[in-house]
């Protein structure tokens, strides 16, 4: 087939697939969107509850523990029922539960009904990401999570401006009720653009023979690990809370292992991490996660406290990168439908690098420096993630497919949490050092002691891509399946 007929193919199969490849972005977009819309309305939310900043606080960790310690377990439970069951209802029960956030009458009925929303962002999670490679040709898979990328930039992008008019000329209980039309329309165009699967556990495995035990021990293991690398900067990590959690973290992860290496229907297969291409890209997706939602974190600072710019200037430039990153993600999915997409995400982490050592020599720089890191650094994040996405579903057992996408986006959310805690922390140890006392203080510290902690976290972000730019370099001549089938056209 000469190039031109290929172009014409892809063209047509991308035009056959695009509803469907909507409602899975649509799941993207309101997971993503319903995380930052609420952050902005906190202040709101406490004031009209008449509640403290940690106990408003909830709201936002229940969600991000339930979100994440329930991939495993919709993923798994995709590969026994059928991926477009747990993902039709992951919108019945996200559209539930943000029916009921909005009709919360306190703080605890709105940290339940978030617990009801998390479990609905996991299922649709789950089950959207591991549906495009299996109902999706091989030759624009890379355009379907290319997609998926902009939704999930676009979520970021409107998510806080649009929490803030909502809240000042509405009512903060519109930040989750309008979640209900736009779920209920995506839930009828879901059942009837995505292919019925019948039977689709080849192994007789039935949803009565789920391991129910395992998944609660994996839901608290992972909860409590979540908890405490999200609380350890606010109680203090010798704190005997943190270490506790730590500690029954740590117990209950080991049993998990333990039980399912002799469970006869074990919720993870351990197998799945023989597959070097799924191991690798995971590894290289928790790094490059870690770092950006580092600088996520750290880079609002850098623009108010260090730069002086009023939150609205800084949110402008912030919004920035969001578009970025909306623009490239489309053209690097496309991308790695043709090229290996080991040697694009090698060379979007190595600009990530370059980018974040640019931007550690430049921290007194002008406005045109500060422009060119924001449109820089997203454009080399946004041509890293659909390949890599592409490269570790591809990789890992149809069978297993469900199970491998709930390990691979709990081991990236994992590297999100983990990402705020080591920057603050190397931030603020370096701001002590420099100040010769216990204590970091970014308001009154100097302006030469914040650019040195700044460009310190930066460098540390250049060594940081450099390692994922390493790891995803070990897959470039491994671009095969396990069974030897080439991936990429010769």
């Amino acid at each position: 087939m000469n190039k031109a007929s290929s172009g014409e193919n892809a063209k047509a199969l991308r035009s056959q697939y695009f509803w469907l490849v909507l409602s899975v972005m649509i799941a993207a977009f309101m997971s993503k969107l319903d995380s930052y819309i609420v952050n902005i309305s906190l202040p709101t939310i406490a004031k009209s509850f008449g509640v403290t900043t940690g106990q408003i606080s909830f709201t936002v960790i229940v969600y991000l523990l339930v979100s994440t310690s329930l991939l495993l377990l919709f993923g798994k439970m995709g590969d026994r029922i059928g991926f477009k069951k747990v993902f039709i209802g992951g919108y019945a029960v996200f559209t539930v539960g943000s029916l009921l956030c909005g009709l919360s009458w306190n703080i605890y009925a709105l940290v339940a009904s978030r617990f009801i929303q998390g479990a609905g962002g996991a299922m649709l999670v789950s089950a959207g990401y591991a549906m495009i490679p299996k109902f999706l040709p091989r030759e624009i898979v890379g355009w379907g999570f290319g997609l998926l990328g902009t939704a999930v930039g676009f979520g970021i992008a409107v998510g806080a401006p649009l929490g803030g008019l909502i809240s000042r000329y509405l009512s903060w209980h519109w930040i989750f009720l309008i979640n209900i039309p736009v779920g209920v329309a995506a839930l009828i165009v879901a059942r009837r653009v995505i292919p019925d699967e019948g039977k689709t556990d080849s192994r007789g495995e039935s949803l009565a023979e789920f391991d129910i035990p395992g998944a609660a021990i994996s839901f608290f293991g992972l909860s409590l690990l979540l908890l405490a690398l999200n609380m350890g900067d606010e109680l203090g990590w010798g704190s005997t809370w943190i270490i506790g959690a730590f500690i029954s973290s740590a117990v209950l992860l080991v049993s998990f292992v333990v039980r399912e290496h002799s469970s006869p229907t074990p919720l993870l297969d351990f197998k799945i991490f023989r597959n070097r291409r799924f191991v690798l890209s995971s590894v290289a997706a928790f790094t490059a996660f870690l770092v950006l939602s580092g600088h996520s974190f750290m880079f609002p600072f850098f623009l108010q406290i260090e730069k002086g710019f009023a939150s609205d200037k800084a949110g402008f430039l912030i919004m920035i990168s969001s578009i970025v990153m909306i623009l490239v993600a489309p053209l690097a999915g496309r991308l790695s439908d043709r090229l290996n997409p080991a040697v694009i995400c090698t060379v979007a982490m190595i600009s990530s690098a370059a980018s974040a050592l640019f931007f550690s020599q430049t921290l007194s720089g002008g406005m045109v420096a500060l422009v060119a890191f924001l449109c820089w650094f997203p454009a080399s994040a946004g041509m890293f993630q659909p390949p890599n996405n592409s490269q570790a579903m591809e990789a890992a057992p149809a069978a297993d497919r469900g199970a491998a996408v709930g390990v691979f986006t709990t081991i990236g959310s994992f590297g999100q949490v983990l990402g705020v805690a080591v920057f603050e922390t190397v931030f603020s140890h370096d701001l002590c050092s420099l100040a010769g006392t216990g204590t970091a203080d970014m308001m009154t510290a100097s302006h030469a002691d914040l650019n040195h902690a700044f460009s310190t976290i930066y460098v540390m972000a250049f060594v940081l891509c450099m390692i994922a730019a390493g790891i995803s370099a070990m897959l470039i001549a491994g671009a095969r399946r396990e069974d030897g089938e080439v991936l990429l056209p010769d």
